[in-house]
């Protein structure tokens, strides 16, 4: 019986599209540090690049299931140009909302004032606000929290948190994708801050 580790990526694609879960788990792990090095190294923030990584798998996994990715041999170089795709349409959309989002003063004051010239009310303002996320993440759904918390505060893997929660690594990357749009309309709705 040959395993997972030594089939061919168009042989994972096959696999996976009749249903085998564990072969898209294969593909992500042969790609996963190289797609989210690549991305980080465009866009040098650690939560976007996590954000657009997650885009990435997504709309890897739809287009698959959806038949629409053809058998050629040359599954990773599809697989950079969707990223590099995705990340350009990120970029646009950034640029358009360049126009209509508010100023972040707060943000301002992080980048360019040292941490001693800060007033102490800043930190007590962050405090508040991290206190105030904490809250919206303990409001989201157990499954959706427990992947958040797995992947955001211990920095797992997907494919383990797939293992450790006996799930499929689509149904783990789903409930991250969930919990970053709950998390994100929740603050929103308190109007805790700008997202």
């Amino acid at each position: 019986m040959t395993t997972l580790r030594m089939c061919s990526d168009d042989e994972l694609v096959r696999q996976y599209r009749e249903g085998c879960d564990g072969a898209f788990a294969e593909l992500l792990h042969r790609y996963e540090a190289d797609i989210h090095n690549y991305i980080f190294l465009t866009v040098s923030d650690s939560d976007l690049a996590d954000d657009l990584f997650q885009e990435v798998f997504i709309k890897v996994m739809r287009t698959l299931q959806a038949g629409k990715y053809k058998a050629h041999g040359k599954f990773k170089s599809w697989l950079l140009r969707l990223t590099h795709n995705l990340m350009m349409d990120h970029f646009r959309s950034e640029k358009q909302s360049l126009y209509v989002t508010n100023y972040d003063a707060n943000q301002q004051i992080l980048d360019l004032t040292p941490a001693d010239d800060l007033p102490a009310e800043f930190f007590d303002d962050q405090e508040a606000l991290y206190h105030q996320i904490s809250l919206c993440v303990e409001a989201l759904p157990e499954t959706q929290r427990e992947v958040l918390k797995m992947r955001i505060y211990e920095e797992i893997p997907f494919k383990e948190i797939a293992e450790r929660t006996e799930v499929s690594i689509s149904t783990a990357l789903g409930r991250m994708r969930y919990a970053l749009i709950n998390l994100r309309k929740m603050v929103r709705e308190r109007n805790i801050a700008p997202v």
